[in-house]
């Protein structure tokens, strides 16, 4: 998104990958410690085929509910 979207974004409480934009608005939001999928669990492939395949772990989290 252009620099202007991003910021009407940030109106609505979106964090936004526009660190100057972050920074201006540094008091909408809370520090965080934010990660990318890619170096948290291997990317987005693994992710998927470990939680969301037939059998994965929401089907297991989802039965477990059920139970």
């Amino acid at each position: 998104y252009t620099p202007e979207a991003q910021n009407i974004i940030t109106h609505y409480y979106y964090r936004v990958n526009n660190a100057q934009l972050m920074a201006e608005q540094k008091d909408r939001f809370p520090q965080t410690n934010l990660f990318r999928v890619e170096e948290a669990f291997g990317g987005w492939d693994k992710v998927m085929k470990a939680h969301f395949v037939s059998g994965g772990e929401l089907d297991k989290l989802l039965a477990a509910g059920r139970g």
